[in-house]
């Protein structure tokens, strides 16, 4: 995580390629593993994860499919990382880093649909309005990088908005992974398409 004490400003998985340095993580038993390169591989059930899609919505949610480990719960052990924003006040930033551990603890518990820690985006014009759209995105709902574009008033531009999506520096927070092809296909996502998966079966969505 990184904050400039006053708000979050990025939430990343270890081993996302666009993570920034950190200084170091607070949990000494755990080290971050090598950097995805390749946000879109992976498997489920045998099946490459870049032809799974969204075939609608289970009766319950919560459950993953039998053979496949996601990793989020070993995500929320790490702790929180050192602030890497401009701020001379850590107290506050540890304060911010709380609020927002807290919130995805209860979002994984199932009594969480909204998150309300102060977030501050960095990014050019375009992108902050794509990732406000993001944030406009209701719990376990899904749209499409077309869609979005359309909402935001250009429905030519979901190539820019593809991009602008993948470089959402809030993971999770500001639901990126809610945004999948036209064909409901899972395309790809920052911090690897095994977590987007993972947090689609989360919000009660079928694989097929």
């Amino acid at each position: 995580m990184t904050s400039n004490g006053q708000a979050l400003m990025g939430l990343y998985f270890s081993d996302q390629r666009d993570c920034p340095p950190v200084g170091r993580v607070s949990s000494s038993d755990t080290t971050a593993p090598g950097v995805i390169s390749d946000p879109t591989a992976g498997e489920i059930n045998g099946r490459v994860l870049r032809d799974i899609r969204i075939s609608g919505r289970r009766t319950s949610q919560g459950t993953q499919c039998p053979d496949f480990d996601s990793g989020l719960g070993a995500e929320l052990r790490v702790g929180v990382l050192d602030a890497l924003g401009p701020t001379t006040d850590t107290a506050s930033a540890r304060d911010i880093f709380e609020l927002a551990a807290q919130e995805l603890q209860a979002y994984f518990a199932g009594t969480l649909a909204q998150f309300s820690v102060p977030l501050q985006l960095e990014g050019t014009p375009f992108q902050k309005k794509v990732w406000q759209a993001l944030l406009d995105i209701p719990y376990s709902a899904l749209v499409s990088y077309g869609e979005l574009a359309h909402a935001l008033g250009d429905k030519a531009a979901s190539r820019a908005v593809g991009v602008a999506v993948g470089r959402n520096p809030v993971s999770i927070i500001v639901p990126c992974h809610r945004v999948v092809a036209a064909n409901r296909r899972l395309t790809g996502y920052g911090g690897g398409l095994h977590r987007k998966c993972s947090l689609l079966l989360h919000e009660g969505w079928a694989l097929a």
